[in-house]
């Protein structure tokens, strides 16, 4: 699925909910970008974590691999949580904390399926093939569009996706935007929570 189809999957749903706040993280924020962009009179104001209006360079395809490869040699399956999932991605294939994390936060929700192994909640092998789509960022599509309410861009200062060179971008089709960074990667909310939710209440109220 390409994150313009995802988008406007998204659309029809806010129809029933005209003149909310969209808060968005990664795949999720940047759907949330195009429909503020296409159909700006069904969003009030709009939150970003850690995305930006860009294509994206960095790939995962390192990560998916081991993805794959703990899925099919069964050492998934053998592992019994989040934290043994991070901790075999750090020493058996020296992954960093934010890499760690990232791939751990892919797993199925194992108190949705109580006694049963472990197991990611993605397809791997199709993100795996069509991974360029998740980077993509549709410029005709929203060529000359703008989303002039307010909107409020934080990242994680350890992360590309907002880093200061995407700025631009930001202020290109979110032009009363402001950005901040928050010490942390790519799922900066999960580790400075505290600071994320105070950012957020403020621009929420």
């Amino acid at each position: 699925m390409t994150i313009p189809l995802y988008a406007s999957n998204s659309h029809p749903l806010l129809l029933f909910v005209l003149q909310q706040t969209i808060v968005g993280h990664s795949l999720g924020a940047k759907a949330a970008m195009i429909c503020a962009l296409q159909h700006p009179q069904c969003m009030s104001r709009l939150a970003v974590i850690d995305a930006s209006p860009t294509q994206y360079s960095h790939s995962h395809q390192h990560l998916l691999k081991a993805m794959l490869e703990m899925q099919q040699n069964g050492v998934l399956q053998q592992l019994k949580s989040r934290a043994a999932v991070a901790h075999h991605l750090k020493t058996e294939y020296e992954f960093n904390a934010n890499d760690s994390a990232f791939v751990a936060s892919a797993l199925r929700d194992p108190k949705a399926t109580p006694g049963q192994p472990l197991a990611w909640a993605v397809n791997v092998p199709a993100v795996l093939q069509h991974e360029h789509e998740v980077h993509h960022w549709p410029t005709e599509e929203v060529q000359g569009l703008h989303y002039t309410d307010p909107c409020l861009f934080i990242g994680g200062s350890e992360s590309s996706r907002l880093a200061e060179a995407n700025h631009s971008a930001v202020y290109n089709y979110f032009p009363f935007a402001r950005i901040e960074m928050l010490e942390g990667g790519h799922f900066v909310h999960k580790q400075q929570t505290p600071a994320t939710l105070e950012l957020l209440n403020e621009f929420l109220r």
